[in-house]
């Protein structure tokens, strides 16, 4: 069954974020996702760092998989270690979806979006992104997940 989304569009600010990388098959992305936030939580802890908001992935299309930035937004950039590195999430116009369910079921708002920016003259300018306010760390498999896409004219 296709949802119905409320979509919105926003002028975002850049913000610094922490994260882990990975490039993965789509299959196993669900059950690498909670140890990556982990280990992104306790070198934050390690610099002493506040996390700023809920957990985001960012997806990207590869030739061998899924790159996946897992991680926090946060106040200030951090230094990298290990396979937590400094990054960021691009400021400017974005279209945003909200979805409430399944965290994990989120395909429907990647389209609802993709939709709503040919319909109005535009293209996606970068990977998009979301943010859980209930998802892979709490495990319940149900919340809500705000999905953002940059967007440029087509």
């Amino acid at each position: 069954m296709t949802e119905v989304y409320q979509l919105r569009a926003a002028d975002l600010d850049s913000r610094p974020s922490a994260v882990v990388r990975a490039c993965l098959p789509a299959a196993q992305i669900a059950s690498w996702l909670p140890g990556a936030l982990r280990r992104v939580r306790h070198e934050l802890a390690r610099q002493h760092v506040e996390p700023v908001g809920p957990p985001f992935v960012r997806y990207t299309p590869e030739e061998d998989g899924i790159g996946v930035d897992a991680g926090y937004l946060v106040s200030e950039p951090i230094e990298d270690n290990g396979d937590v590195v400094a990054s960021g999430l691009p400021g400017g116009p974005a279209v945003i979806a909200i979805h409430v369910e399944r965290p994990a079921e989120t395909v429907d708002a990647w389209q609802a979006l993709d939709d709503w920016l040919w319909s109005r003259g535009f293209r996606a300018a970068g990977p998009l992104w979301e943010y859980w306010t209930d998802g892979p760390e709490e495990g319940s498999g149900r919340g809500t997940v705000d999905v953002f896409l940059p967007y440029r004219w087509r």
